[in-house]
């Protein structure tokens, strides 16, 4: 054990982190540095790096590639990130630097029952390059515990977000944390903008702006029929969706239906809500923290309203948009420290852990 780890499991009172997201629907990294003392955070910069179509088209296409394509792909990308993070650190006083990076990079597979969820982007690299430790595959751990490897946010949600009694992230997919029986559950509920945006790009558009395409479309019955009778939504947690559920699942239903894509895209959106709408209604959830890039999809929100009564809250949009990032950052520190940053009650897991691997640079 290094002279460097010893101190940094001796991180107390305020500490400065940096949190690095990069979220299924492939619209860009989220980076945030974040100030942490207790339950108490300050975001004190962040910024969406963009993905260019080079990207979005690797990163797309790398579950297909080849084991030695992959890992080239793994340095390739972390490289990529490691030069907007030291652009990013570059104006940042030494007082403000991070104690570490927290890194979530780009999910390729996530298959929990076959034991494999992997993300794309080098740890090592990343520490290497920027001149920072390094925590990353958060996931490895609780799946090696015969847990989904997902949600992570939840224990982040319990503890910075409590005062309200749910959590409801909306970006890819939609996953919410909740208290349910004394005890922190949380789960992935139906696909979102990973869905929608792959429709999108058939309009030559890369998301539907302010839900202004399910506006123009036909709520479409049995598209939306089929749609929920998915054997998914009537599981409970713990569970947890992934790229490949949804190219089984769902996505052959709306490839090959006859409606044009402005009612598919209404049609998808409302069943989005619908699935969010029936989660909080069984929950009996009165207020909800609502965060991710679906908060700014008027229609989606809409919709949910239309479903359920619960009261919705909307943050800033430096929540909206980081939310996620800054947790990350949180769950890295406790990481650092040697404590719980995976629960259980989330994950089925056999025991809660303190999960991500730690690169020294």
């Amino acid at each position: 054990m290094t002279k460097k780890h010893v101190q940094l499991k001796k991180i107390e009172g305020l500490s400065v982190a940096l949190g690095i997201m990069s979220g299924t629907s492939m619209d860009g990294l989220d980076i945030a540095l974040c100030s942490f003392e207790n339950t108490c955070f300050k975001v004190l910069k962040a910024k969406t790096i963009p993905y260019n179509k080079f990207w979005r088209n690797q990163l797309s296409a790398s579950s297909a590639l080849s084991g030695a394509a992959l890992l080239k792909l793994d340095a390739a990308y972390a490289a990529w990130i490691a030069q907007h993070v030291n652009r990013f650190l570059k104006p940042i006083s030494s007082l403000n630097q991070p104690e570490l990076i927290a890194f979530h990079g780009h999910t390729v597979f996530h298959q929990p029952e076959a034991n494999v969820s992997y993300q794309l982007g080098s740890g090592a690299v990343l520490a290497a390059l920027t001149n920072h430790p390094v925590v990353c595959n958060f996931r490895s751990t609780d799946i090696a515990l015969g847990g989904q490897g997902a949600p992570l946010v939840p224990l982040g949600d319990k503890e910075l977000f409590s005062s309200y009694p749910a959590c409801l992230n909306i970006g890819g997919f939609a996953n919410i944390s909740l208290d349910f029986k004394n005890q922190r559950i949380a789960f992935d509920i139906v696909p979102v903008n990973y869905a929608l945006n792959r429709l999108c790009e058939f309009l030559n558009v890369r998301y539907d702006h302010n839900g202004t395409i399910a506006k123009s479309g036909t709520l479409q019955p049995d598209l939306f029929k089929a749609l929920n009778a998915q054997a998914y939504f009537k599981l409970r947690g713990p569970k947890s969706l992934g790229r490949e559920w949804f190219d089984t699942a769902q996505w052959p239903l709306l490839y090959n239906s006859r409606y044009t894509l402005q009612d598919r895209i209404r049609t998808y959106t409302e069943h989005s809500a619908f699935q969010i709408a029936q989660i909080l209604k069984y929950y009996k959830i009165k207020k909800v923290f609502v965060s991710g890039g679906g908060t700014l999809n008027s229609s989606l929100l809409n919709y949910i309203k239309k479903y359920c009564a619960c009261s919705i809250h909307v943050p800033d949009s430096t929540l909206i948009h980081f939310k996620e990032a800054l947790i990350f950052a949180w769950l890295g520190l406790q990481r650092i420290k040697l404590k719980t940053n995976t629960l259980r009650t989330v994950t089925g897991a056999k025991k809660n852990s303190c999960g991500g691997a730690l690169y020294l640079p």
